[in-house]
C-alpha cells in the first residue's frame, strides 16, 4: 500500500496520470480534491492542526495506486463497436452501389472517384468529431451558431465556397449547434427559452431563404422535438405549457411554408394525386418513378419494358432516385433491402440515443437521429414517387458537403454517446467514504 504523507498535489498528479482518459482528469481532479477539503474541515473541527489535518486527509483517500486504477476502469470511453458498425456498414454498401452505378448504369468512372474523395472528406470528419469533446459545443455555443449563420447566408447570396449551392447542406448543423444552446441556456427562464428557439428560426428562416424545403422540413421537426424534450423536463424553467407552446413554432412556420398562396399547396397535392396532369412538368418524376416500380422485376433488370433507358428517364437516378434505379436495374427486392438498411441505420442510432443519460448528450443525440429519420422518411417517398421534391440520401448519395454533413452529424452522435458519463462524472466514492 503506498500512501502519500506530503501535500495534496503529490497525492493527485501521481492518482490522475493512471486516468488515461485526458477530458475525465480536470473533473476528476475537482472532485478528489473536494473530498480532501472536506476531510479536512472535519478534522480542524476535531482540533487536528492544519498540517496534520491535511496530512490525514490525504492519507485517507486511500492507496493511491488502487484510486487511479479504480477511476481509470470506471471514467474511460464507452465501448461502441456495434454503433460504429451500425453506421460504417451503410457506408460500405453505398460505394458498392456507386460502383454498380458505374458498371450497370454507365455512371462516369471519374464519378466514383470523386464519390471516394467526398467520403475520405466525410470520414475525416467523422473522426474529427468522434474525438471532440463534444461540451464545446456547449462553451463555444453561440460563437459557432454565429458562424454557421454566417456560412449559410454566404451560400444563399452564391458567394463562392468551393461546393455551391450543395453547401446549402450546412444548415443540417444546426441541430447539434442547437442542442449547445439549450444546454447553456439552462434554468435561465424564458430568456433562455426564447434564445433557444429564436436560434431554430433563424436556420429555419436560413434553410427557406435557399431555399430548401427539405431542409426546412428536417429542422424543423429535429429542433421542435430537441425543444419539446427540453419543456418537457423543465430545462428552462419555465412553465411546462409554455414552453410547450413556444416550441410548437416551428411546425407553424412550417405549416405556413407549406401552404403559403405562392407555393400552390392544392395544385401540387393534386398533381402528386394525379401526375398526369402535368406529364412534363411537375408530374414528370412521379410518372417516370411509377413506371419504373410498376415495370420492376422482384430480381433482376425490369427496364426492358421502358420506352428509354432508365438513365435517360429519370433525372437524379444516381442521387436522391438511386433507389428507384436500382428496383429498375437490380429489382424490387433490392430496393426493399436497401431501404430496410438505411431504416435500420436510424433504428439503431434511436437505440443508442435511449441508452444516454446525461440529458444535453441525449437531448442532441435524439435531435440527430430525427434530423437523419426526416431526411431518409423524405427520400423513401421521393423514391417511391409520392413527392416530387429535392431530397437526400444519406450513407448513398454523394457529393462533398453532403459527405462532409452528413458524416459530421454521425461523429458528434458516437462522440456522445462514448463519453457522455464522463462529462457527467459519477460520484466519486473514495475509501474512508465506504
Amino acid at each position: 500500500m503506498e500512501h502519500f504523507e506530503h501535500n495534496r498535489e503529490q497525492y493527485l498528479q501521481k492518482v490522475l496520470e493512471q486516468v488515461r482518459y485526458r477530458p475525465a482528469r480536470k473533473p476528476l481532479r475537482q472532485e478528489l480534491e473536494g473530498h480532501i477539503t472536506d476531510q479536512k474541515e472535519v478534522l480542524l473541527a476535531q482540533g487536528f492542526s492544519p498540517d496534520e489535518a491535511e496530512r490525514q486527509a490525504v492519507q485517507s483517500m486511500g492507496d493511491l495506486v488502487q484510486v487511479g486504477l479504480q477511476l481509470n476502469q470506471v471514467h474511460r470511453p464507452r465501448k461502441n463497436l456495434m454503433l460504429l458498425l451500425s453506421l460504417f456498414v451503410p457506408a460500405a454498401v453505398g460505394v458498392g452501389l456507386q460502383l454498380l452505378l458505374v458498371q450497370i448504369g454507365g455512371n462516369a468512372p471519374e464519378a466514383f472517384f470523386r464519390y471516394l474523395f467526398s467520403l475520405g472528406a466525410g470520414v475525416a470528419v467523422f473522426v474529427l468529431c468522434y474525438f471532440c469533446d463534444y461540451t464545446l459545443l456547449r462553451q463555444y455555443a453561440f460563437v459557432l451558431y454565429g458562424a454557421l449563420l454566417v456560412g449559410g447566408f454566404l451560400v444563399v447570396f452564391r458567394v463562392p465556397l468551393g461546393g455551391g449551392s450543395p453547401a446549402r447542406q450546412i444548415v443540417l448543423a444546426a441541430v447539434p449547434l442547437l442542442g449547445g444552446v439549450i444546454a447553456r441556456e439552462e434554468k435561465r427562464g424564458w430568456r433562455g427559452l426564447l434564445l433557444s428557439a429564436g436560434c431554430l428560426w433563424a436556420a429555419l428562416l436560413l434553410a427557406s431563404l435557399m431555399p430548401w424545403v427539405l431542409g426546412v422540413a428536417a429542422v424543423a421537426v429535429a429542433g421542435t422535438v430537441m425543444l419539446a424534450m427540453a419543456s418537457l423536463t423543465n430545462w428552462f424553467g419555465t412553465s411546462k405549457w409554455g414552453a410547450l407552446a413556444v416550441s410548437a413554432g416551428p411546425f407553424l412556420f412550417l405549416s405556413g411554408l407549406v401552404l403559403a398562396p405562392q407555393n400552390n399547396f392544392w395544385r401540387r397535392l393534386s398533381l402528386l394525386l394525379h401526375p398526369e396532369q402535368d406529364p412534363k412538368g411537375y408530374g414528370y418524376l412521379a410518372i417516370q418513378a411509377r413506371n419504373m416500380l410498376t415495370q420492376a422485376h422482384q430480381v433482376g433488370d425490369g427496364s426492358a419494358g421502358l420506352v428509354m433507358e432508365p438513365e435517360i428517364l429519370l433525372p437524379g437516378w444516381n442521387g436522391e432516385l438511386m433507389l428507384t434505379w436500382a428496383a429498375s436495374r437490380l429489382g424490387l427486392i433490392w430496393m426493399l433491402l436497401l431501404a430496410l438498411l438505411l431504416v435500420g441505420a436510424v433504428a439503431c442510432l434511436g437505440w443508442f440515443a435511449g441508452r444516454i443519460s446525461q440529458k444535453q448528450a441525449k437531448m442532441t443525440a435524439i435531435g440527430i437521429t430525427v434530423l437523419l429519420g426526416t431526411e431518409i422518411f423524405v427520400a423513401l417517398l421521393a423514391n417511391l414517387s409520392f413527392i416530387s421534391f429535392s431530397a437526400s440520401l444519406p450513407f448513398f448519395q454523394g457529393g462533398f458537403f453532403n459527405q462532409a454533413v452528413h458524416f459530421g452529424l454521425l461523429g458528434i452522435f458516437c462522440s456522445l454517446y462514448r463519453t457522455e458519463r464522463l462529462v457527467a462524472m459519477r460520484e466519486i466514492r473514495c475509501p474512508a467514504e465506504k
